[in-house]
């Protein structure tokens, strides 16, 4: 049933058979307790285009010519937060592992120009200092964590991370290819360790494993389309155990802090099938799970880097444009869905 032993899960995906465990949940602002919405920015739920099963709704994201980083003008993206279903509190001090996934579609044709925000999982020791955690924040970045992911020129892939400044988190991220540290905004993990597809979906899945206190024992690991791109091990995602999972930073825009990261024309993108699982204790692949789905070796490259001119792009990749062989682009939603979109069951959905 689960790719990985949790303790509670949702999905948006639609019902299908075989699905024990799990709550179904609809597509919904109040459902999932969506709050803050940034600017009121106008998003809607509509029916998921492409290759999604029958049934499923999505969050259409818009994005107006010229707009670029959500304090500008026109404003476009999406952007707000929200904890998830009643029942699946992420804060509970136990939580200290979750995998959130969802599927984003680029239609053909999509323009990303330099790059672009996308959502992820984030917390902190307040509710106020987790929902700060973002927008080139320097002060208190000890006391929260956000972790979004981000498109790059051509469609390339990355986390974003905001997790404190240490020096064993610099050398813990730049053990991976292509990370750039900028001091003055988050961390670029692995830029293009995969790649978005266009015309098609792209699921991505992930896992986040908060350290001990005092211990770099915290771990990131993303998985796209059903394969392991990257992992980071050795981090320090929190210094106090009042930092604990707050919930899903979802925001997406161009950008960006000035105007050459801008859309030239007007864009959208559709959100689908979000989930997400509180994991149980041994889920993660150092802790003796042989079955855990992680990739062979070649699927990541460690090399240390640190210049923040790094090319886009380059790495290791995975998934592809939408005349992929069917791991990316066509093969993207129910792959994903089989291995670790949360519910392996829902996978059938997508065939």
């Amino acid at each position: 049933m689960f790719p990985l032993p949790v303790t509670s899960a949702w999905s948006t995906l639609p019902a299908a058979p075989g699905v024990n465990g799990v709550d179904l949940v609809k597509l919904d602002n109040t459902v999932l307790g969506v709050t803050k919405i940034l600017h009121d920015l106008d998003f809607s739920v509509v029916t998921a285009p492409g290759s999604a099963p029958n049934g499923t709704s999505a969050w259409l994201a818009t994005y107006p010519k010229g707009s670029y980083n959500p304090t500008g003008e026109p404003r476009g993206g999406i952007g707000f937060y929200f904890p998830g279903p009643s029942g699946h509190d992420w804060s509970d001090a136990s939580t200290t592992q979750i995998m959130f996934s969802y599927a984003v579609y680029f239609p053909t044709g999509f323009q990303f120009v330099k790059g672009g925000k996308l959502p992820g999982p984030y917390g902190g020791a307040s509710a106020d200092e987790a929902f700060a955690c973002s927008g080139g924040r320097q002060e208190d970045r000890a006391g929260c964590f956000d972790l979004r992911l981000m498109w790059r020129t051509a469609g390339a892939g990355e986390i974003y991370a905001y997790v404190p400044e240490t020096d064993d988190n610099t050398a813990a991220l730049s053990e991976l290819q292509n990370t750039v540290i900028d001091n003055s905004y988050g961390v670029s993990v692995a830029r293009g360790s995969f790649k978005f597809a266009t015309g098609d979906w792209t699921a991505v899945a992930q896992r986040v494993k908060l350290n001990t206190v005092g211990q770099k024992d915290g771990e990131l690991e993303l998985f796209v389309n059903g394969k392991s791109v990257l992992q980071a091990t050795g981090l320090e995602i929190r210094t106090s155990a009042a930092s604990v999972f707050r919930g899903v930073h979802f925001q997406s825009f161009f950008g960006g802090s000035d105007n050459s990261w801008a859309t030239p024309i007007d864009q959208q993108v559709h959100f689908a099938g979000m989930s997400g699982a509180v994991l149980a204790a041994g889920a993660s692949p150092n802790e003796g799970k042989a079955a855990f789905p992680l990739g062979d070796s070649s699927t990541v490259t460690r090399t240390p880097t640190g210049s923040s001119d790094l090319p886009t792009g380059t790495g290791t990749t995975s998934g592809g444009d939408s005349d992929s062989d069917g791991t990316g682009a066509a093969g993207a939603l129910r792959v994903s869905g089989a291995l670790v979109a949360v519910v392996a069951a829902v996978a059938a959905a997508f065939i």
